[in-house]
């Protein structure tokens, strides 16, 4: 054995500010210990592919066209059909039944004019909304609707009003069907125009909105202030919008979002536990709205662990080494992962303490990976299909 693999060995197992003599002699004893790894019903985990994460969306319609190469066309004759059709003809279409949706996409590109021989690209995309009148392709490419690989205008000239839109995704080379954005991207509202996801109302302006209240629309009219919240309003239709609650759960934004006359600071009103004072600061560490110099720290996380049986827990450590210079440098090494080490809880071990304790729902609290990428082990650790 080489000198260099003994003291690589080594280095991979020492621990941070640890130190040891090297004229001492060295005894190296290997154990080897084979980790039971429970593993029932196969299950979606969160590292998930592009299929994976299609189909635990209900949000999102999974094209299957087995190896024809007409995803593309397939995704936009079914987006049509769910706008223009009946449910019963809609189901038809997103099923295939009677090769209705490869019928549809194969006129789709003989009106286009496009061949698919070869699948479905950006030419392909502009071909269809060319053909497509009074129809908004737009085409999402990550999993938070903030990247888009095409888009169609809004407004069509030969077409009045706004067009219908079709929301696809695209991943692994293939195209689905997105029939609601917020549901697709886990968020509660989401603005087309912008590109975001967001939950709350306030928390997001769109830049082709009215910036008064919120209207998707910009509002225009003479200036009028609100004596209940302080801000100022466009008459009419913008003056009344700001007094609407969205739904019956929601509150109007005249109860959201106050002016201060002092110091002009617009303030949101939920969540507060004081009320506004001029000069005031908030702390996201410890959630409280201060005046004066501030001093705190991390709060402890009091929640309860979530009820979903399915919930597990991954906390892990890493120990690094760092003898190799970084390229294009002279005095800045890379931090080189030499030991990781994961300890796991679910609802049914939350409260075990011992490193060692071995779970009857999750399995071995502790795992150690050691090897020369223990990183790449701890992907492969997590990806791991759980019992349900």
């Amino acid at each position: 054995m080489m000198a260099d693999v003994i003291t690589s060995t080594i280095s991979k197992v020492m621990q941070s500010n640890e130190s040891f003599l090297t004229a001492a002699p060295i005894i190296v004893r290997v154990h080897h210990v084979n980790m039971p790894n429970g593993c029932g019903r196969y299950k979606t985990v969160n590292l998930a592919t592009f299929s994976d994460f299609c189909r635990s969306k209900r949000s999102i319609i999974t094209i299957k066209n087995g190896d024809d190469n007409q995803c593309l066309a397939r995704a936009i004759v079914v987006a049509m059909s769910r706008a223009v059709d009946d449910e019963a003809v809609f189901k038809r279409v997103r099923d295939d039944t009677s090769m209705m949706q490869k019928n549809r996409a194969i006129e789709l590109c003989r009106r286009a004019g496009v061949v698919l021989s070869n699948g479905g690209g950006n030419p392909e995309m502009h071909a269809f909304q060319q053909e497509l009148k009074g129809w908004k392709i737009t085409v999402f490419k990550d999993r938070k609707g903030r990247e888009v690989l095409f888009e169609g205008p809004d407004v069509d000239s030969e077409v009045e009003g706004q067009r219908r839109r079709i929301d696809l995704i695209f991943g692994d080379k293939h195209f689905n069907v997105i029939t609601s954005l917020s549901g697709a991207f886990s968020c509660s509202y989401y603005c087309t125009s912008c590109k975001r996801p967001y939950n709350t109302r306030t928390d997001h302006v769109c830049q082709s909105s009215c910036r008064r209240c919120g209207s998707k629309t910009v509002c225009r009219g003479r200036n009028v202030e609100c004596n209940v919240c302080n801000r100022v309003f466009l008459e009419g239709v913008c003056y009344q919008n700001h007094l609407k609650a969205e739904s019956h759960n929601t509150k109007p934004l005249c109860s959201l979002l106050k002016k201060c006359k002092d110091c002009g600071i617009v303030y949101k009103t939920a969540g507060r536990k004081i009320p506004h004072i001029c000069g005031e600061n908030f702390c996201f560490n410890c959630n409280i709205h201060h005046v004066d110099e501030h001093y705190c720290y991390m709060q402890i996380d009091k929640k309860t662990p979530g009820s979903k049986s399915d919930t597990l827990h991954v906390f892990y450590d890493l120990e690094c080494r760092q003898d190799v210079v970084l390229p294009g440098e002279t005095n800045v090494f890379q931090h080189i992962p030499t030991l990781c080490v994961t300890q796991q809880a679910c609802k049914t071990c939350w409260y075990f303490e011992d490193a060692q304790h071995i779970c009857s729902s999750c399995g071995v609290r502790q795992h150690i990976f050691h090897d020369d990428d223990p990183v790449a082990q701890l992907i492969q650790y997590l990806r791991i299909p759980r019992r349900d």
